[in-house]
């Protein structure tokens, strides 16, 4: 790029930055709970607004673009996968919780899962202890 271009390019950012910062902002801050993230997702918007100018790509719409980037970084932001450590859960109340009942149901259903195969092998053990014989 040359000079010129390159000065060009720095006004056409630098007056998008003027005229659409502070509607990118309330439009990030509307859909997102913090500010601070927010008004980071509205400068990650310009940065990537920049370096598309950077690679000689055309804008027909300044505004379109802005807000297309920024609805992109907010989509991703909601997307990612928040961890929480389990000391944070434990604090909230959050635990493990054993049900002796729970476990005692499972136990005997698990044992009345049992109970039809252990009767039909009593029952037709002596049948099968006699088609061995013949």
């Amino acid at each position: 790029m040359t000079a010129a271009q390159d000065k060009e390019r720095d006004s056409r950012l630098t007056s998008a930055h003027n005229d659409f910062a502070k509607g990118l902002n309330s439009y990030a801050f509307f859909k997102m709970p913090n500010q601070a993230i927010s008004e980071n997702l509205v400068q990650e918007t310009f940065m990537k607004t920049w370096k598309y100018l950077a690679r000689k790509g055309e804008i027909a719409t300044m505004k379109a673009l802005l807000y297309h980037v920024l609805n992109g970084l907010i989509v991703d932001e909601y997307r990612k996968r928040k961890t929480i450590p389990l000391d944070t859960l434990l604090k909230k109340g959050f635990g493990p919780s054993v049900n002796p009942s729970d476990q005692l149901f499972d136990i005997l259903d698990g044992k009345m899962g049992l109970m039809p195969s252990m009767v039909i092998t009593t029952f037709w053990a002596p049948l099968f202890f006699l088609r061995l014989l013949d």
